[in-house]
């Protein structure tokens, strides 16, 4: 059966010289067959059966046709993508680091009154406030260098209500109590934001 596909190919060879004769020269090399002889030039010799040699030792060939591999053209894809990731980041957030109002309204900003305020163990920065707005919450806060908890009692305050809870020091803080800070003489000093006139606790800031 090898012997008959053998041939088969010594006849594929012969068909093929015409016009691929550097492939059709090395499956002749490679059935053992002399190149510079008649059995490989004349065409004829494709009626024939049985030229090869039963037992003959076939030599070693490399692919005839190596497979081409094309090199894989940028198409940018990732590129575009992030590019549009950019674009929309940008169009979100706006030009030179400005918020669009859809992104100001997103902060749910209210006037909050500080029921109590406590320091924070083991903390020298940090205090404890349970605030009302007009649900009681708890927030912990930075400004224990500048503020005592009695100052805070009963001070109207504006807190960013909806940012996610984090633990501070083992304590769910719910919120954020907003503050500017300035700095003077050198020092940097926290003061709280806050209301000019009296406002019920859980009043909208705008």
């Amino acid at each position: 059966m090898l012997y008959n596909l053998l041939e088969c190919l010594r006849v594929i060879a012969l068909v093929v010289q015409p016009v691929m004769p550097g492939a059709a020269a090395r499956m002749f090399e490679g059935l053992g067959l002399d190149t510079t002889g008649n059995d490989v030039h004349l065409l004829e010799q494709g009626g024939k059966w049985g030229v090869l040699t039963a037992g003959a030792e076939l030599k070693p060939v490399k692919a005839l046709f190596p497979r081409l591999v094309r090199e894989k053209k940028d198409s940018g894809k990732p590129r575009k993508k992030a590019e549009q990731k950019k674009k929309s980041k940008k169009k979100e957030s706006g030009q030179d680091g400005l918020v669009t109002i859809d992104t100001f309204r997103q902060l749910d900003l209210r006037v909050a009154e500080i029921m109590t305020a406590e320091p924070v163990k083991k903390s020298n920065r940090l205090l404890k406030l349970i605030v009302r707005a007009p649900e009681e919450r708890t927030i912990v806060a930075g400004i224990a260098e500048f503020y005592s908890p009695a100052d805070l009692v009963g001070r109207l305050v504006i807190i960013a209500a909806n940012l996610k809870p984090v633990k501070l020091m083992g304590i769910e803080s719910q919120g954020m109590v907003l503050a500017a800070k300035e700095k003077r003489d050198g020092k940097e000093r926290l003061v709280l934001t806050s209301v000019g006139e009296h406002v019920a606790a859980g009043t909208a800031v705008s």
